[in-house]
């Protein structure tokens, strides 16, 4: 995967608005989300320290590097991407090997732009490409999930205990 930096004049796919088109586009103008073209041609949600215009941006306080908020052109890709982010609990897949699952996160996602924003989801080898919608969607149901398996894993503790106590 070739990550390049885009230095001929940037034309950012529909849906994006730079600063500049702010002024131009009544569209890019009532819009509190911008995309900033940083001086070594990068685009990155983060507006530079200096600019006025940022106006009531939210930024997602440390949740996010910067490599996961700033597109990147990827020329093998012909698009531009984020860094991935990743959780640190890696594959469980009982087909693949520790190895294998070692060099796999659990859940993975990042941000495609061709002809528009889409996330592609990641759980193991498995990638999807949602809309972001359908990704706070994802997370949603991995916030239930993940209180419903606690207390299923609260379960099997209780059942663990009694078996141990039987055999003891």
């Amino acid at each position: 995967m070739t990550h390049t930096t885009h230095t001929a004049p940037l034309t950012l796919p529909d849906g994006l608005c730079s600063a500049d088109a702010s002024v131009t586009n009544p569209d890019c103008a009532r819009s509190r989300e911008f995309m900033w073209v940083t001086p070594d041609g990068q685009i990155t949600m983060q507006a530079p320290a200096d600019e006025d215009t940022a106006r009531e941006h939210t930024e997602p306080a440390g949740l996010l590097t910067v490599a996961q908020q700033t597109l990147t052109y990827d020329e093998g890709l012909g698009a531009y991407r984020t860094a991935r982010i990743e959780t640190d609990m890696r594959d469980v897949d009982s087909i693949s090997s520790d190895a294998e699952n070692a060099r796999t996160p659990l859940f993975s996602a990042e941000m495609v732009v061709a002809d528009q924003a889409e996330l592609w989801v990641g759980y193991g080898s498995t990638v999807g490409e949602v809309s972001p919608g359908k990704a706070r969607e994802i997370a949603a149901t991995m916030r239930a999930f993940a209180d419903r398996l606690e207390a299923l894993c609260d379960v099997a503790d209780g059942i663990s205990a009694a078996d141990h106590q039987a055999r003891g």
